[in-house]
């Protein structure tokens, strides 16, 4: 409001109405987001008919205990509050995947028409003096699924950290006794084919030393001696 000019003994009534709209588009904005995350889980379980498998965190029970919450905490109902006493009364229902929608309550009215009519019924469901109201709940629940220390999901991820250094460490460990046996086996390597090389020079003068050791054989005609026969002849 701007003050355009004093006006003395003329009373002026400011009434002030509640904020109709933004109010829907709050609500409306929480059950898009609310939407997308429980699409998100749903899709992990969604089995590919290909390899029939599901997604990866299909089998993880953090997730499995993160979608019952949800669940429960959309089903959350505050006491003392009228008519209004769960999301359907304001006209959002859940399908059958878990998912909101906003329509009409079962009394025909839409969600702005419950705003405009009694908005401070409507506040007092999602928040109230007490802390009872939905927003509160859910939003306690969502702090202790989020908690960095204790939080399902925070847990699951230091958890995951934790395998993933050790399996690194692992990895590492392994890759250095590997080098250490590459090492070992090229010396053994090379001193085997260094013996290898060495046994031509080996031969030949094992050869060598045999040639001098052993006596040369060689073949010898023996002597034959000679006759020589005289005859005389006798003349008369």
């Amino acid at each position: 409001m701007n003050l355009v000019s004093a006006e003395p003994d003329v009373p002026l009534q400011v009434a002030i109405d509640p904020d109709v709209t933004q109010a829907s588009n709050a609500i409306s904005t929480f059950v898009t987001a609310y939407n997308a995350l429980i699409s998100a889980i749903n899709q992990q379980y969604a089995v590919n008919t290909t390899t029939n498998t599901e997604g990866p965190l299909g089998a993880d029970p953090s997730l499995r205990q993160l979608q019952s919450s949800l669940l429960n905490d959309i089903a959350y109902s505050p006491v003392k509050n009228g008519d209004l006493v769960n999301l359907v009364s304001l006209g959002i229902t859940v399908n059958e995947d878990g998912t909101l929608s906003i329509g009409t309550a079962p009394d025909g009215r839409t969600l702005s028409d419950l705003l405009a009519s009694d908005s401070s019924a409507v506040q007092a469901f999602f928040q109230n003096t007490t802390s009872t109201g939905f927003a509160n709940h859910f939003h306690a629940d969502l702090m202790q699924l989020t908690d960095s220390t204790r939080g399902v999901l925070n847990v699951d991820l230091a958890q995951n950290n934790t395998e993933q250094t050790n399996l690194s460490d692992e990895i590492s460990d392994l890759q250095d006794r590997l080098a250490t046996q590459k090492q070992q086996l090229i010396q053994e390597f090379s001193q085997v084919n260094a013996t290898l090389e060495e046994y031509p020079y080996l031969l030949a003068e094992i050869t060598a030393q045999l040639g001098n050791i052993l006596p040369t054989s060689s073949n010898t005609s023996p002597s034959q001696g000679t006759t020589i026969n005289s005859s005389s002849s006798t003349q008369g």
